[in-house]
């Protein structure tokens, strides 16, 4: 069943360690989703899924969490994933940033600086881009 899954995922200790946060995330995503394709909406299971849910991230990622939910002390299930999932595309983000050994923090091919004719114009402008804006002179 899948809430069996739910309740049996492995905890994350580390904040730091990214990949089982997006190990864990990914494994909520899909055990959530199958439920609600089965018709199972998260009103159902959600206050009993939360806690559980809580106890399975690091102390400080659960703790910024309960710091932005509302003061209610009511807990969604939808609002924690969304949480989660920000969170651990932010670290993923930094990390990839700051990663040692990493000399030209691996801009996308798509920011980096080139010349290129725009093939619309049959090469009567030539295109430069650049990492923050993109110029057309003419020949």
């Amino acid at each position: 069943m899948r809430t069996s899954k739910l309740l049996n995922l492995t905890p994350v200790r580390k904040s730091s360690d990214v990949a089982a946060l997006r190990n864990l995330y990914d494994e909520c995503e899909i055990q959530i989703r199958s439920l609600k394709s089965l018709g199972v909406h998260s009103d159902t299971y959600g206050c009993l899924l939360c806690p559980v849910l809580m106890q399975l991230l690091p102390e400080d990622i659960a703790l910024a969490y309960t710091r932005k939910s509302d003061s209610n002390g009511e807990w969604k299930v939808q609002d924690l994933i969304q949480f989660l999932e920000r969170e651990v595309q932010g670290r993923e983000r930094a990390l990839h940033l700051t990663r040692p050994g990493n000399t030209q923090k691996e801009i996308p091919q798509s920011h980096r600086s080139f010349t290129k004719p725009a093939s619309f114009s049959k090469n009567r402008y030539k295109m430069e881009y650049t990492l923050s804006s993109c110029t057309a002179h003419s020949k």
